[in-house]
């Protein structure tokens, strides 16, 4: 999936608590791949922020040598990937993130042995692959563009009582993002 996304648009590797808020190349809407990483306590109030505030750039204000005020900040609508098997975070964490499912039966994973075969056998397209490219364009130009986009039914959606109160916020960015890719 990290493969579909353009360099400028990823973030991948481990970062110090604070280090994002340094970042002078994150742009808004960076995806930010933790693989199989334990966030620390302060590291997940950062992406607890990040994601509390997700359509505004989110800030951090340090002193510098010079016992100036400086204010650093993480860019509007970065999208946190955390791939972990157990919970990366604590529940509050956790609360503000969609999870998926992922298919380990033995079928998948034969599914994704020939995959990795075919692949090493040279018979799939690599990097230059024409669909990897077209998602990478469709990214970047969807990048470029503020598309406002309102939900006329939204009245209508109906969510249990146990819904956690980010969910819909959630829900309407997904249904929003949709709305946006069919419009390019």
């Amino acid at each position: 999936m990290l493969n579909l996304i353009p360099e400028a648009y990823k973030l991948t590797g481990t970062v110090s608590d604070k280090a994002l808020y340094y970042a002078d190349d994150l742009r808004p809407g960076t995806v930010i791949l933790f693989d199989d990483t334990t966030l620390s306590d302060d590291l997940q109030e950062v992406v607890k922020s990040a994601t509390s505030s997700f359509h505004e750039p989110v800030e951090h204000r340090t002193i510098t040598t010079e016992r100036q005020l400086r204010v650093c900040s993480i860019p509007e609508r970065c999208v946190w990937w955390l791939a972990k098997v157990e919970n990366p975070g604590d529940d509050q964490v956790m609360n503000r993130m969609l999870t998926v499912w992922i298919d380990d039966s033995t079928e998948q994973n034969r599914a994704v042995l020939e995959h990795m075969k075919r692949v090493e056998a040279g018979m799939l397209a690599g990097e230059d692959d024409p669909d990897v490219l077209t998602c990478r364009a469709i990214w970047s130009i969807i990048k470029e563009h503020r598309i406002s986009v309102r939900i006329p039914f939204a009245m209508r959606i109906k969510f249990s009582n146990a819904t956690n109160r980010r969910n819909p916020a959630m829900l309407f960015d997904l249904i929003k993002c949709h709305a946006a890719l069919r419009f390019l």
